[in-house]
């Protein structure tokens, strides 16, 4: 976890680079993804067994490690009730709604890396399969959301932003 968020630090200082494309999949388990190495600076972290994908998503976002922002677990009690994070769900399977149930300090008291990154002059685009939850709707601030289902609806933006930055065809 030290070298992500160690890695994850350094990414608002990249804005001296021409493009910075940075991509985050979440949940393959064991298999491998492979990214085109030539024209790229490639870093491969990769997670710890089991799972911590609430813990990593919250340091992801926060930039402070676990023992700073305390998000550990899946789940958490939040008022009356047992909520799974991300999203902010309720285990009975009701999505709280900012502004009603939960306030967005509620969920993250943080200034977000998608703001911190923003305001340096990047542009942020989240894909993500919980585009309309609490939690992106709070961690996103000065990001594009794009809703995705599946992650092949990435490819075409994907091959996309990839030529754009190598300028190939």
């Amino acid at each position: 976890m030290e070298n992500i968020l160690q890695f994850l630090k350094e990414i608002p200082s990249m804005v001296e680079e021409e493009k910075v494309f940075l991509l985050i999949i979440d949940g393959l388990g064991r298999n491998k993804i492979n990214p085109p190495g030539k024209n790229f600076r490639k870093i491969v972290f990769q997670t710890v067994f089991p799972s911590s994908t609430p813990t990593f998503f919250y340091t992801f976002h926060s930039l402070l490690p676990p023992e700073k922002h305390g998000y550990l677990e899946w789940y958490m009690r939040f008022k009356n009730e047992i909520v799974a994070i991300p999203p902010w769900k309720t285990i009975s399977g009701k999505e709280l709604e900012l502004g009603k149930e939960i306030r967005k300090k509620d969920v993250f008291p943080f200034r977000p890396l998608s703001q911190i990154l923003s305001k340096k002059g990047f542009s942020v685009c989240y894909y993500t399969p919980f585009a309309d939850s609490v939690f992106t709707k709070a961690t996103s601030k000065g990001a594009e959301i794009r809703g995705i289902n599946y992650f092949s609806e990435i490819f075409p933006w994907a091959i996309m932003i990839f030529r754009s930055f190598t300028g190939l065809q």
